[in-house]
C-alpha cells in the first residue's frame, strides 16, 4: 500500500490508482460516490451461488447521490447477499449533516425493506457482534442487510477543508478507541509504537524502488484494433432484430446474465430482444426497474467477477444516465487497477436518427461513447 501511494512499480496497482483506486482480489475501490454500490450488486449476484456475501461501504454523504438508491432497489429485488455499510461521521467533507441530510438516514435503508442495524465504533463488543450478526442475515437468508455505523473523523477530509470546532474535535479524539490503544499504558501501546516504526522504516525502503516505466505500461490506448471480429450471418434470413435474439439466446445458454428494462417474458422487451428466451432461461434474463445506471453497473459487477454481463438499454438515449458507470468505471478499470482486472461487459441499445421519436428517442450519442 505505501508502495501504491509513493507511485512504485510494487505497489497494489503498480502506482496507477493510488488511495482512492484500488484493486485486489476481494477488494475494490473506486473514487466516484457511490459508483461501486450496483458494481458490488452484480458481484454479489455471483456470489449467491457460495456461502460468500459483499460489503459495500459508503459514507453518509454518498446518501445524497442517486445511484445509491438504485443499487438498493436492485439489490433488494433481486435478493443479493450484499451488506451496506453507512459509516455516518456527521460531516459530508467539510459540510454539517444538519445541512445536507434531510430525514432519517436509518429509514433511507428500511424504505427498500433492508434489515438495518445500528452500531457506533466506540462500544467495540457491540459493533464487533452486531457486524457479525448482520453478515450471518446476509449470508443465511441471500439478501441484502444494511449497518448505519455511527463514528467521527478525527482528521480533515482533506488539506484546509476542516472549519469544524476544534473542542468538538478533541472530544472524539480522546474518546476515540485508537487513542486509547496508543496513548495508554498498556502492552497495546508499546506494540501501536512498534507497528509506527515499522512503517515509517519502510518509507525509506520504498522511496529507492522504481516506478513503473510509462510507456512499456500504457502502450497504444486508441481504439484502433479490436478483438472482436466480423462474422456473416450466414444462412439467417429475417429482421435484424431476431439475430439479436438468436445472439442473446446463445449467450444465455452459455451462462451469461442479460439485464435490462422490461426484457422478461411476456414482453421481451421494447423491441422483442429477448422475448422468447427468458422463458426457456429464466435465471438468465434480470428484468429491472428504470435504473439505467444501476443496471450497467451490476452488469460490470458481474463481468469483474468473471462471468457474462451484457446490459441492455431500451433507447440509446438514455445511456447518458450510465455515463459515469462507463468513463469512470468500465472504460478505465483494466488499466487503472494494473492489468489485474478485466470487465469483458456488453451494453447493448438502438440508437440513431432519422426515426422520427423526437429529441430523446433518436439521437446519435456514439461519438461520445
Amino acid at each position: 500500500m505505501i508502495d501504491e501511494l509513493l507511485g512504485k512499480a510494487d505497489g497494489v496497482c503498480k502506482g496507477i490508482g493510488s488511495s482512492q483506486h484500488l484493486y485486489r482480489q476481494g477488494f475494490i475501490s473506486n473514487g466516484p460516490q457511490g459508483a461501486l454500490l450496483p458494481v458490488g450488486t452484480g458481484i454479489g449476484r455471483m456470489v449467491r451461488e457460495t456461502e460468500n456475501v459483499v460489503v459495500s461501504f459508503v459514507g453518509e454523504g454518498t446518501l445524497g447521490e442517486g445511484v445509491t438508491y438504485e443499487a438498493l432497489n436492485l439489490s433488494a429485488l433481486l435478493k443479493v447477499p450484499q451488506v451496506f455499510v453507512c459509516e455516518n461521521n456527521f460531516y459530508s467533507q467539510s459540510t454539517a449533516q444538519t445541512r445536507n441530510t434531510a430525514g432519517s438516514i436509518p429509514d433511507r435503508f428500511r424504505a427498500f425493506g433492508l434489515k438495518t442495524f445500528l452500531a457506533n465504533t466506540w462500544d467495540l463488543p457491540s459493533l464487533m457482534q452486531t457486524v457479525g450478526e448482520a453478515i450471518a442475515h446476509a449470508r443465511g437468508n441471500s439478501e441484502p442487510v444494511a449497518i448505519v455505523m455511527t463514528t467521527y473523523r478525527l482528521n480533515a477530509h482533506s488539506k484546509g477543508d476542516d472549519d469544524r470546532d476544534a473542542e468538538e474535535v478533541a472530544f472524539f479524539r480522546q474518546n476515540d478507541p485508537i487513542s486509547w490503544i496508543s496513548e495508554g499504558n498498556n502492552h497495546l501501546a508499546q506494540r501501536f509504537s512498534e507497528i509506527d516504526e515499522e512503517v515509517e522504516s519502510y518509507f525509506d525502503t520504498a522511496l529507492s524502488k522504481p516506478e513503473l516505466p510509462l510507456d512499456s505500461y500504457v502502450g497504444d490506448q486508441m481504439p484502433r484494433r479490436t478483438s472482436a471480429r466480423y462474422t456473416p450471418a450466414a444462412g439467417f434470413e429475417g429482421r435484424v432484430i431476431e439475430r439479436v435474439n438468436a445472439f442473446l439466446r446463445e449467450e444465455a445458454e452459455r451462462g451469461a446474465m442479460i439485464i435490462g428494462e422490461d426484457i422478461a417474458d411476456p414482453y421481451g422487451g421494447a423491441f422483442k430482444a429477448t422475448k422468447g428466451n427468458g422463458q426457456d432461461f429464466p435465471d438468465a434474463i434480470v428484468s429491472t426497474p428504470i435504473s439505467e445506471a444501476g443496471l450497467v453497473g451490476v452488469a460490470a459487477g458481474y463481468s469483474l467477477a468473471g462471468r457474462r454481463g451484457i446490459a441492455e438499454i431500451m433507447f440509446g438515449d438514455f445511456v447518458t444516465y450510465a455515463f459515469d458507470q462507463i468513463v469512470n468505471g468500465i472504460s478505465k478499470y483494466h488499466h487503472m487497477y494494473g492489468k489485474q482486472a478485466s470487465c469483458p461487459v456488453t451494453i447493448r441499445m438502438p440508437m440513431g436518427g432519422k426515426r422520427g421519436y423526437g429529441a430523446t428517442h433518436s439521437q446519435s450519442l456514439e461519438k461520445f461513447l
